[in-house]
């Protein structure tokens, strides 16, 4: 009899160790679930995520086969300095829709939570990277007291220089 009251506090004894153990476990992941994501990084992915949406916006730019181009497309026209077939010059349209999408996806003023962006379209790699198009800029960047972020997204390109579309945005420090 004393056998088997001395394996059964030895079970007892590793079943309070088991739970212990899954306790302890379960205070330091829920400690670490809850742990906020800093605000630069979430911001960041906003971000691209924002830029690769634009590269698949469709422009009012046709090719000769009638087919309307992306703005990822676009870029490639534009640095071939081709005409759509309307007749626009196809830098001018990408700047045209560029603008457009970012007067409306971003509200510019002392009274929204975005106070500047700055939009840049490269071409080229380093120190020889150059202005696709003239960036398209709203607010102003000296009086941008809160946080800046900013991300980028190079395109694919098989035979022209790299593509980097760059986005910078300036919002509101909020307490």
């Amino acid at each position: 009899m004393i056998l088997k009251t001395k394996g059964q506090e030895e079970m007892v004894g590793f079943i309070l160790i088991v739970v212990l153990v899954t306790v302890i476990a379960l205070v330091f992941l829920g400690i670490f679930a809850l742990k906020k994501p800093d605000i630069q990084s979430r911001q960041s992915d906003l971000l691209q995520s924002y830029i690769s949406s634009i590269t698949y916006y469709t422009t009012d730019c046709q090719d000769e086969q009638n087919r309307y181009q992306t703005i990822s497309d676009l870029i490639g026209i534009c640095q071939d300095n081709q005409i759509c077939k309307n007749g626009k010059n196809a830098c001018e349209v990408l700047d045209k829709t560029l603008e457009d999408i970012m007067n409306q996806s971003y509200i510019v003023s002392n009274y929204s939570f975005t106070r500047y962006y700055n939009l840049s379209i490269l071409n080229g790699e380093g120190n020889e990277q150059r202005q696709l198009i003239q960036d398209i800029v709203a607010g102003n960047v000296e009086k941008c007291n809160g946080p800046r972020f900013f991300n980028d997204k190079t395109l694919p390109s098989s035979s022209r220089d790299k593509i980097t579309i760059r986005v910078e945005i300036c919002n509101v420090e909020l307490d």
